[in-house]
């Protein structure tokens, strides 16, 4: 049997490849028993130990061809490579269900990046729920209590765009 220190290292490997809910998925246990094989809280058994060794040295999915749109930003980046593989299993055609999840994945992923790109439109309704509009109010909300005709004008204002949007 390999050293225990091994399959911490195989262990902590797999975390930070995956994660550690999906390193769990592939050795077949919970994400919280390869944590604390990774961390050295826990022994793992003869089976498990094995599993995590050949989840580790399992080679990785080849590279997508990079587009050169690393620039944007990690994330922006690993959600369009993420979108890129999503979509070169759909073309090998699979069952329907599986395919009905990846493009649940892919949409999921699409609209990530509209919205850290900004290229998403905000609904007002999504405004006026942020914590933005909240701080915004609270800190104008003072001087509007000295001002009531303001706050008046302001408020009609406010309703006649909500009235428009409905």
């Amino acid at each position: 049997m390999s050293d225990v220190r091994d399959v911490q290292k195989a262990a902590a490997e797999l975390i930070r490849r995956y994660g550690a809910v999906e390193a769990g998925y592939r050795v077949g246990c919970s994400r919280q028993m390869v944590s604390a094989v990774a961390a050295g809280k826990r022994n793992p058994s003869a089976k498990l130990a094995a599993a995590i060794l050949a989840a580790a040295t399992t080679a990785l999915p080849e590279p997508l061809e990079d587009d050169g749109e690393a620039g944007l930003g990690p994330t922006v980046y690993e959600l369009e490579r993420t979108v890129r593989a999503i979509d070169k299993a759909l073309a090998e055609m699979p069952a329907a269900t599986a395919r009905a999840a990846l493009l649940r994945a892919r949409l999921d992923a699409l609209g990530r990046i509209a919205d850290l790109r900004g290229e998403r439109d905000l609904t007002e309704a999504q405004v006026l729920r942020s914590k933005p509009w909240r701080t915004l109010m609270a800190r104008i909300a003072p001087i509007l209590e000295r001002h009531p005709e303001v706050a008046a004008e302001m408020a009609s204002a406010l309703e006649a765009a909500e009235g428009e949007h409905e």
